[in-house]
């Protein structure tokens, strides 16, 4: 039963790959009677010439170099503290990871609420108190800072879980012989479950890397790449790109440009961490 459901995505996989590549060798028609023409590798030389099409992989980059370090580090924390707190640690795992399971259309759509100028709550709060009202979404900086909390909402109890499941499956009789040695909770800290965990935040941080570099649902719904492109990443540029401005052909040939940049991303993160586990 496995075999056929795979063989079917596999196909479809292989097909949407192909018709992809080969759509980005040929330039797209400005009206729906015109042919597609080739054009070769026209449509590549334009992206890596495209000044918008840099800025867009420069925001992605920030938004995850960001995003993830906050992310991994808070999820850590609140993972070790429910370790710490055993049986009523697990009973507490569940509602915290409530938030993995709202889409990221519905997590823009929240936190544009929440920082809206005019209704949102922050802003009824600081003019309760008589402070300046910010205008998160209208700025350069704060709208850039608006998807990386949108984004840690979520992401933040997805590496908790990941970690916490992690944590709760080390051996218990190392941390008890390093107990007895008299190594301080710092020391079992960095010398045995962090190395030991490390297989685990490999996997975490890899999930997350791929998924920064995905972000679109968010985006959409919260700035729309707004203002003056500074939250616009990667794969909203591209979506534009080809249902925006209706150029499928270049859209493709950016999707085939930034494949390699997210491999090469990743597999150089895997060899570092690789070797931080070697040693």
């Amino acid at each position: 039963m496995v075999l056929p459901v795979v063989g079917i995505l596999a196909f479809f996989g292989l097909f949407m790959f192909v018709y992809s590549f080969r759509l980005s060798l040929f330039r797209w028609p400005k009206t729906p009677v015109e042919p597609l023409s080739f054009c070769g590798l026209e449509n590549y030389k334009a992206a890596l010439s495209d000044p918008n099409f840099r800025r867009s992989l420069w925001v992605t980059f920030k938004f995850a170099g960001l995003g993830i370090p906050l992310q991994f580090w808070a999820g850590l924390g609140i993972a070790l503290a429910l370790n710490r707190l055993g049986e009523v640690g697990k009973k507490l795992c569940v509602p915290l990871i409530a938030g993995t399971m709202v889409t990221d259309v519905g997590i823009g759509i929240m936190w544009y609420l929440v920082l809206s100028y005019h209704y949102g709550p922050i802003s009824y709060l600081l003019d309760l108190l008589g402070l300046q009202k910010i205008d998160w979404l209208g700025t350069t900086t704060g709208s850039f800072f608006a998807i990386v909390m949108g984004d840690s909402w979520t992401a933040i109890p997805f590496m908790m879980m990941v970690l916490y499941a992690g944590l709760i499956s080390l051996p218990r009789d190392i941390f008890e012989a390093a107990a007895i040695d008299g190594a301080s909770g710092l020391q079992m800290f960095s010398r045995i479950t962090l190395p030991l965990l490390k297989p685990v935040i490999v996997v975490a941080l890899v999930l997350r890397i791929s998924g920064a570099i995905k972000t679109f649902g968010l985006v959409r719904a919260l700035t729309e790449g707004k203002p003056g492109g500074a939250t616009e990443v990667i794969s909203y540029y591209i979506f534009n790109q080809g249902f925006s401005y209706w150029n499928l052909s270049y859209a493709s040939a950016l999707t085939f440009l930034l494949l390699p940049v997210i491999v090469l991303v990743i597999a150089a993160f895997i060899r570092a961490m690789r070797g931080g586990i070697e040693a």
